[in-house]
């Protein structure tokens, strides 16, 4: 049987986060984002609404993590695509294991952005 551990949402300004990258640069840039990630959106025609969709995945985790979520830094998530598209949360073991999750825990992504906003949310699925 399955049950939800847990939900985060979050909604950014594309601006705000076009704004922090040109003023903080690479420094912002790695503080916040892996280096996969960072070659994903700038390869992208809207670049700026995709790294704000991901600033938005990261924090709407953060916030389904609650208490526990001290532990993790931002670039120590990373959202990437399946082939279909769809996007996908990754965490290194020793992450999971500071965050308080298992291996039983499945993470659903779904996120969304146009011009002027980015919003995601996220569910931790316990599945034990």
């Amino acid at each position: 049987m399955s049950f939800i551990v847990s939900h985060g949402i979050d909604i950014v300004s594309v601006k705000r986060i076009t704004d922090s990258i040109r003023r903080g640069g690479s420094a912002f840039l790695n503080r916040v984002y892996t280096a996969s990630e960072c070659r994903y959106c700038k390869n992208r025609a809207r670049k700026f609404e995709h790294f704000a969709a991901r600033f938005a995945v990261k924090e709407a985790l953060i916030k389904a993590l609650g208490n526990k979520a001290h532990c993790v830094a931002l670039n120590q998530i990373e959202v990437k695509n399946l082939p279909s598209g769809k996007p996908t949360l990754h965490l290194k073991p020793a992450v999971m294991k500071k965050a308080g999750l298992s291996s039983k825990t499945k993470i659903e992504v779904s996120l969304s952005h146009e011009r002027e906003f980015a919003v995601a949310s996220v569910i931790l699925i316990h599945t034990g």
